[in-house]
């Protein structure tokens, strides 16, 4: 099965294409898209990331959204 990546970077779809082994094979989508990231967590972010590109550009998409939690330091914020 052929997936597209909801990102153009081609570095991360080989990794994905790695980590499935064959059985599905990851391509970065032909361009990257502006998606309004609303999610409460990280899944629901992946998951408008992965239907905006498959509304775009009419192919399975797998998204992904690790994205970056920092704890809070009161005493550096003054």
């Amino acid at each position: 099965m052929n997936l597209i990546l909801a990102s153009s970077n081609s570095h991360k779809a080989l990794e994905f294409s790695e980590l499935f082994a064959g059985e599905l094979q990851v391509t970065p989508a032909p361009s990257s898209i502006e998606v309004d990231e609303t999610g409460k967590t990280f899944e629901e972010n992946a998951f408008l990331k992965a239907r905006a590109y498959y509304e775009k550009f009419k192919v399975p998409a797998l998204a992904d959204d690790s994205g970056l939690v920092i704890e809070e330091w009161p005493e550096l914020l003054g």
